[in-house]
């Protein structure tokens, strides 16, 4: 099995272009693979694509969340419902429990993992979970949690994966205890949660 690198490529989006606020970041990520006998050849094996928002400075400035959530896409929309009551405008109790945030501890980030691709032909070998340890390195913060779901592409498609799918991938991802998702809501919707806090 050759080494695992990860590009990272990251994009700032401002809020009525003022550039002070950088409330929202879109980071899309090329996985890639050195094989163990060419060290200089490199192939790609799949793609991550997450959305990292700076939620307690949206509270804080009282930003509409319809403009950074829903207005992009209805995963994001259903990621930030999953720990956040916006009609309490507080955190759900549930998910702050689940995921392992202390008393006293700010949450100030949420990172969506919007999408994670490891194509056919290369699964099997652990890159997905190699791949987000990286990434993990490269986002991991004071205050941020972490949301993702097993194949969130389903959204999007004419019709969902077999839950027995869905409860794969979710159990093969909760597995890896450096990457320490937990499952969170209902089997059939997939999703998972972290704390990424430093």
């Amino acid at each position: 099995m050759g080494d695992v690198v990860v590009n990272f490529r990251v994009h700032v989006s401002e809020l009525l272009q003022d550039p002070v606020e950088r409330l929202t970041q879109t980071i899309d990520a090329e996985i890639g693979l050195y094989a163990e006998n060419e060290p200089d050849e490199r192939i790609v094996v799949g793609h991550i694509q997450a959305h990292l928002f700076h939620i307690y400075g949206m509270i804080d400035q009282r930003y509409s969340f319809f403009d950074f959530y829903d207005c992009q896409s209805r995963h994001l929309s259903d990621s930030l419902d999953l720990i956040y009551d916006d009609e309490e405008q507080e955190f759900r109790e549930c998910f702050l429990k689940k995921a392992g945030i202390d008393i006293g501890l700010v949450v100030e980030w949420h990172l969506n993992l919007t999408r994670m691709d490891i194509h056919t032909e290369h699964r099997g070998h652990r890159y997905g979970v190699r791949a987000l340890s990286l990434f993990r390195t490269f986002v991991q913060r004071s205050g941020l949690v972490v949301t993702a779901k097993a194949h969130p592409e389903a959204l999007e498609a004419p019709r969902s994966p077999p839950l027995a799918e869905v409860k794969k991938l979710r159990a093969y991802y909760a597995s890896d205890r450096k990457l320490g998702f937990k499952h969170y809501g209902k089997p059939r919707e997939g999703w998972l949660i972290a704390n990424w806090s430093t």
